[in-house]
């Protein structure tokens, strides 16, 4: 397990999904943390924006997020 933060100042939601996954909104976009296993997502791979302030999961194996301007995405759950 790594010591090194989050790339991150500021957090703003925080859900367990089905699988066990921990998401993170933040001001850089959204963790995953799966077991010792982090991805990141941002603009660069399918985010609306980058700040995102609140989740929920779907019933359809996605993690809807929304920005903190107004937008709506999701990720494909997998």
């Amino acid at each position: 397990v790594s010591n090194k933060p989050l790339p991150s100042a500021e957090m703003y939601d925080i859900l367990e999904d089905k699988m066990g996954n921990k998401w993170i909104a933040s001001d850089v976009g959204v963790f995953k943390i799966t077991g010792n296993h982090v991805e990141h997502y941002t603009t660069q791979n399918g985010l609306e924006e980058d700040v995102i302030v609140k989740f929920f999961e779907g019933n359809d194996n996605k993690i809807w997020v929304a920005g903190i301007s107004g937008t709506l995405s999701f990720i494909q759950n997998d």
